[in-house]
């Protein structure tokens, strides 16, 4: 079977899911809504999350979430999680070069279906993908998702970047739920290839 490409994706009741946790995060389009997830994080959600991430042995990130997450959870290792996320190895798929100096991290360079394709058939444990709307749009298209993991918050925004925005067309089969206590739900899918 190989190795379990896994996207973590937080969203809105309508699919949005730019700017979940800071009001200054993404204001492309001029999205005004950031930061619109943390009223609903409780103690469901965080186990949730959490579960999502125990059993990765790597994440995969695009360049301005890594931008994002790299300047925030080194810098907050108090905060739930951020023990097990420093530690992890990471991946940066970008066009462009940057340099990091968040522990662990390695930048793959190319075009990100190639490079990710690759990634799977070296890497002995799951892949989870956190955030990144473009880098998912792009893994969905070249059929390498194995599984959603996805976190639907009680909100409706009306505007933003969307989660699998456009094709492919993909049919997804159930694996568990939970909601939290705020109303979140949390659900895990299988890809049907």
């Amino acid at each position: 079977m190989g190795v379990r490409l896994v996207v973590a994706a937080s969203t809105s009741l309508d699919g949005v899911m730019q700017a979940p946790a800071s009001p200054d995060e993404d204001r492309d389009g001029d999205f005004r809504y950031g930061g619109w997830m943390l009223p609903y994080v409780d103690a469901g959600v965080d186990e949730a999350m959490a579960a999502t991430f125990a059993g990765a042995g790597s994440m995969l990130l695009g360049r301005r979430t890594h931008d994002i997450l790299a300047a925030f959870w080194p810098t907050h290792p108090e905060e739930p999680g951020a023990e097990h996320l420093n530690a992890l190895r990471k991946y940066v798929v970008t066009r462009r070069g940057i340099t990091t100096d968040w522990h662990n991290t390695e930048v793959l360079h190319g075009d990100a279906a190639l490079t990710v394709e690759d990634l799977k058939a070296r890497e002995t444990s799951t892949i989870v993908v956190q955030g990144s709307t473009e880098l998912i749009r792009t893994l969905a298209e070249a059929r390498l998702v194995d599984e959603v993991h996805l976190f639907v918050f009680p909100v409706v925004l009306g505007a933003g970047k969307r989660f699998m925005a456009g094709p492919p067309a993909v049919g997804l089969r159930l694996l568990r739920s939970s909601t939290s206590q705020s109303g979140v739900v949390s659900s895990a899918y299988a890809v049907e290839h």
